[in-house]
């Protein structure tokens, strides 16, 4: 593995200089670079075209947040009463109610933590005309995580992807400041895929 790459993508990683800068100094050690790996570097400084409205995406935490609430109030009251009654034992209505009771502060959590959350918009427009729509929060701090401690472990080809996609992560952590990103894909099958990360 080339080691000027790797550093290039590492300075990228501890920003210390741009995505269109690190894209210009990997073109220019070697003209000859996947274009895969090319494009996911420019992909982090693409604006998006035409993206999906992300406020009303961004609004819908409040549903499962309000619902979510509601059902963690009447489940605690309802555990409340129970353990009163039960005087100290353990019954079986008690030990099936607290699973959901969890359940429920788990999606109370999650619709709350969605409001701040990147999200991931994915546009299918296969070739006979059938449209596929897909949006949903993504976990990108969860995934810097996972490639910081992944890459010790990997080896050198799959060291230099890691550093490339924590740096593309990076990126997408800092788009809710800027235009939304977009990835464009077009497949030899007339099939388009475009995928709005904001």
């Amino acid at each position: 593995m080339n080691e000027e790459r790797l550093r290039v993508l590492e300075m990228l990683e501890s920003r210390q200089i741009s995505a269109e800068e690190a894209a210009d100094l990997l073109g220019a050690l070697s003209e000859e670079a996947e274009e895969g790996e090319q494009g996911l570097v420019q992909a982090a400084v693409t604006p998006a075209a035409n993206p999906p409205n992300y406020d009303w995406f961004r609004g819908l935490w409040r549903w499962p947040f309000a619902i979510g609430g509601i059902i963690t109030l009447l489940l605690g009251l309802l555990l409340y009463s129970m353990i009163r009654s039960a005087d100290g034992r353990v019954t079986l209505s008690l030990i099936c109610t607290w699973p959901l009771f969890v359940g429920a502060v788990l999606v109370t959590m999650l619709a709350l933590w969605s409001r701040w959350a990147t999200w991931v918009h994915i546009r299918i427009r296969e070739k006979d005309g059938r449209r596929i729509a897909i949006s949903l929060p993504a976990p990108v701090g969860l995934g810097e995580i996972v490639l910081r401690t992944a890459r010790p472990l990997a080896g050198e080809d799959a060291k230099e992807h890691l550093v490339m996609a924590g740096a593309f992560l990076k990126e997408v952590r800092r788009a809710p400041d800027r235009e939304p990103l977009m990835i464009d894909v077009n497949d030899d099958d007339g099939d388009q895929v475009r995928i709005y990360i904001g």
